[in-house]
């Protein structure tokens, strides 16, 4: 990674953790995620995959001290607890499938739209772990400006956010201001019928919506169907 983008991932780091010091709701949070590459190989990431949120709190507390108090760990380029902790590996795993569509000499880059965990958006996991619900979060505005930021040092060739839900993705595509070029339907899988949906950022940066690989679980044949997609219109 150039010496600019690391020095403003540092910036963006630092004002994360000093919102979550502020903001004391957020301790309750196992980690957040923000900037984690999936290979810390020094490079800009061609492709920036974008959850909604982390997913839940591991069996073994791995949180830190931040200030003298106890503090969430993170998935960030400058710690991810999840390969130093947990002993995990980033390209493996039911995101490998989704790494594995755009080959192994793409670099990849993980962040959220919200960026601290819960096993999931729901109310008893989000909401009462955080005193308000998901999408009625105090929080958008500064984690939108904080992807935005990111979005502009590593200037990637391509955005994707890991959700095919329609009410998200109207939400997601206001917030980030997103202009649709094309939808989809997706062979149906296992968990019932779905789209992709191809959108663009100001500044022509090309987004694409696609199901959760471990919420939505689509099937090969979904697979097959997003990848055939990317190609024809020139993303992989």
């Amino acid at each position: 990674m150039n010496a600019e983008i690391k020095k403003i991932e540092k910036k963006l780091l630092k004002k994360i953790r000093e919102h979550t010091f502020n903001n004391k709701e957020l301790l309750n949070a196992h980690h957040f995620m923000f900037a984690c590459p999936v290979n810390k190989n020094g490079e800009s990431a061609d492709i920036i995959i974008c959850g909604l949120n982390p997913g839940g709190d591991p069996k073994e507390d791995f949180r830190k001290l931040y200030n003298g108090e106890p503090f969430p760990t993170e998935e960030s380029s400058d710690y991810d607890w999840w390969v130093e902790d947990g002993n995990q590996v980033r390209s493996s795993g039911a995101f490998a499938k989704y790494n594995a569509i755009f080959g192994n000499q793409k670099n990849i880059t993980h962040t959220e739209a919200f960026f601290w965990n819960s096993t999931s958006t729901g109310k008893k996991d989000f909401d009462d772990r955080y005193g308000y619900s998901f999408y009625g979060n105090p929080h958008w505005d500064f984690c939108l400006k904080m992807n935005l930021e990111l979005f502009k040092a590593h200037n990637p060739d391509l955005i994707l956010f890991l959700t095919s839900s329609r009410q998200t993705v109207l939400i997601i595509s206001e917030m980030f201001d997103l202009k649709e070029v094309h939808s989809f339907e997706l062979p149906r899988g296992n968990r019932g019928a779905t789209k992709m949906y191809h959108y663009e950022m100001r500044g022509s940066i090309p987004v694409i919506f696609l199901p959760h690989p471990t919420g939505y679980r689509p099937s090969p044949e979904q697979h097959e169907a997003m990848e055939q997609y990317l190609n024809k219109v020139g993303l992989i």
